[in-house]
């Protein structure tokens, strides 16, 4: 049990740095486009991208609890949820908020990618060490 509640404190770690990192890198690019709706489109992204995050937590460590075929099943389930709760919630904010269409959605893709790469690597790694 220790083992599995040092493995959901590592992703969630790992989830968190991963957001952190990403939204320094995509402000470092903001700097250099400096255009203000590019900024707007940034606090949109990153706002849809955390709680995109949190939902998509909820699967995968679900699926940790599990063997190694739910925990797989659970990563794609996870990466599905972070993709709809990211495109719904950027939608929302374009449509209903009036925040520009192409940087929001843009920025979203790069939150998206940073963190189904962290993900994907934080999980693999447990798996592969994994006693089976």
């Amino acid at each position: 049990m220790a083992t599995h509640k040092a493995s959901c404190a590592t992703l969630a770690l790992a989830v968190g740095l991963a957001l952190l990192l990403a939204a320094a890198t995509l402000a470092g690019a903001m700097r250099l486009v400096n255009r203000p709706d590019w900024w707007r489109g940034y606090r949109a992204a990153t706002a849809v991208s955390v709680l995109a995050a949190g939902a998509s937590m909820v699967p995968t460590l679900w699926g940790m609890r599990g063997g190694l075929a739910r925990a797989a099943a659970a990563h794609m389930l996870g990466a599905l949820v972070r993709g709809l709760v990211s495109i719904a919630g950027c939608v929302l904010a374009v449509l209903a908020g009036d925040y520009p269409p192409v940087p929001t959605l843009v920025l979203m893709a790069g939150y998206y990618m940073a963190l189904l790469a962290v993900e994907s690597a934080a999980l693999g790694r447990m798996l592969w060490t994994a006693r089976l």
